[in-house]
């Protein structure tokens, strides 16, 4: 079970309406309904307040969504990755050729530098 679920589960037991939950917890409806929906997650004094009002250990409320949680952090962490390998990639053929059209100059006697640049 997630939060979101958790939380809309609980809520409708005790028969109170997003506004009212809203109510004891000093946030707005929208709030309660990102929550619901897994728009947003609640912060730790949210968590605490809603443990007392559901009577659940803050364990057992968010206990489904470790592994949400998990993926979600484990997605970023490889988009980063995949950025930053193409990053290095670009970085490493731009010094290759950079590399390869300066050996090719030191090759070069010069008169054959003279004959490029008076050409050019």
């Amino acid at each position: 079970m997630n939060i979101g679920r958790a939380i809309k589960e609980k809520r409708s037991q005790l028969s109170l309406s997003q506004e009212e939950l809203a109510e004891k917890l000093y946030v707005t409806r929208q709030t309660i309904e990102n929550w619901e929906n897994d728009k947003s997650y609640p912060d730790i004094h949210s968590l605490i307040l809603l443990s007392q009002i559901f009577d659940m250990t803050i364990d057992n409320l968010v206990k489904g969504d470790l592994e949400m949680m998990k993926k979600a952090i484990e997605k970023k962490d490889v988009g980063k990755t995949k950025r930053y390998a193409w990053l290095c990639c670009g970085i490493g053929m731009f010094l290759a050729l950079s590399s390869a059209n300066i050996s090719g100059l030191c090759r070069l006697s010069h008169e054959d530098i003279a004959n490029l640049i008076v050409t050019k």
